[in-house]
C-alpha cells in the first residue's frame, strides 16, 4: 500500500482465471457470481459485496481490474487518511469497563 492525496491505497492482486471485463463492476453486487461454466462451486456472492459495505462505510472505494502482467484480478481499496486521531486510552492494562462503578470500586 501507499498514500497518495490524502488516501491510503492499498491494492490486492491474485492469480486466478481474472474476471472478464463485462463482470468487472458487477462483482460487487450482492449474490452476483461470474460464471465460467467450468463445475468449479462458485461463491455466494456475497463477499465482495460485504468488503464494499464495510469500506464505503468507512468514506472509501474498492474497484476492480484485471491483471496487465499475467492472469489473475487487482482489486484497489482508498481509504481517505483521518483527519483526527482517535481518543487514547489513559489506562495502561487496557481495561477500562468497570470506570466510575461504585461496586468495582469496594472490590478494589
Amino acid at each position: 500500500g501507499w498514500a497518495d492525496n490524502g488516501s491510503v491505497i492499498l491494492q490486492v492482486m491474485d492469480e486466478g482465471p481474472g474476471i472478464p471485463r463485462a463482470d468487472l463492476e458487477r462483482v460487487f453486487d450482492t449474490f452476483y457470481r461470474v460464471r465460467k461454466g467450468d463445475q468449479v462451486r462458485a461463491g455466494t456472492g456475497l463477499g465482495l459485496s460485504i468488503c464494499r459495505g464495510f469500506i464505503e462505510a468507512m468514506g472509501g472505494t474498492i474497484s476492480a481490474a484485471s491483471r496487465t502482467d499475467h492472469s489473475g484480478a487487482v482489486f484497489t481499496i482508498r481509504m481517505p487518511v483521518p483527519t483526527e486521531l482517535p481518543a487514547v486510552d489513559d489506562d495502561p492494562n487496557g481495561d477500562d469497563r468497570n470506570v466510575g462503578d461504585p461496586d468495582v470500586a469496594k472490590l478494589a
